[in-house]
C-alpha cells in the first residue's frame, strides 16, 4: 500500500480500536477497577499520557506503526559498550569500538561488511593495521 492508502486503512480500522481502548482504560481507572500504582495502572497511565504520539500512525501518512528501526539502531551502541569491557587496555577498547562502529554503520546502510573488512585489511597491508592503530 502507498502511504496514503495505509493511512486511510489505519484511520478506518485501527483508530476506532485505539479510541475504544483509551476509553476503556479511562473507565477502568476512574471506576477504580485497576489500582493506579500497580503495573497495569502505570501502563494504562502511560498509554493515556502518550496517546497522541502512540496514535500517530493513524494521523500521519508514512508514520511507522512501531519503532523497530530506532530500537535496532540502539542495540549497536549497547553491544559495543558491553563488549568493550573485555579488552585488555583502554586503547584496545577504543580501537575495538571504532571497528565495531564502522561495521555496524556498514550494516545499517546496507553495505557488505566482508568487503569493508577485506578492503581495509588489504589497504593497510594485513597485520600492520594492528600496529598502526595501537601506536596512536
Amino acid at each position: 500500500m502507498s502511504d496514503e492508502e495505509r493511512l486511510a486503512y489505519h484511520r478506518k480500522k485501527s483508530l476506532p480500536i485505539m479510541s475504544e481502548l483509551k476509553e476503556w482504560m479511562e473507565r477502568e481507572l476512574r471506576e477504580k477497577r485497576v489500582e493506579p500504582n500497580s503495573s497495569m495502572g502505570k501502563a494504562m497511565a502511560y498509554f493515556q499520557n502518550h496517546y497522541e504520539k502512540l496514535a500517530q500512525f493513524c494521523q500521519v501518512a508514512g508514520a511507522p506503526i512501531d519503532n523497530n528501526v530506532a530500537e535496532q539502531a540502539l542495540k549497536a551502541p549497547a553491544m559495543i559498550r558491553k563488549n568493550s569491557y573485555f579488552f585488555k587496555t583502554s586503547n584496545g577498547a577504543c580501537v575495538g569500538g571504532i571497528i565495531l562502529s564502522v561495521l555496524v554503520s556498514c550494516r545499517l546502510n546496507g553495505g557488505n561488511i566482508w568487503n569493508v573488512i577485506t578492503s581495509t585489511m588489504s589497504h593497510f597491508g594485513g597485520h600492520s593495521i594492528d600496529r598502526q592503530l595501537i601506536e596512536k
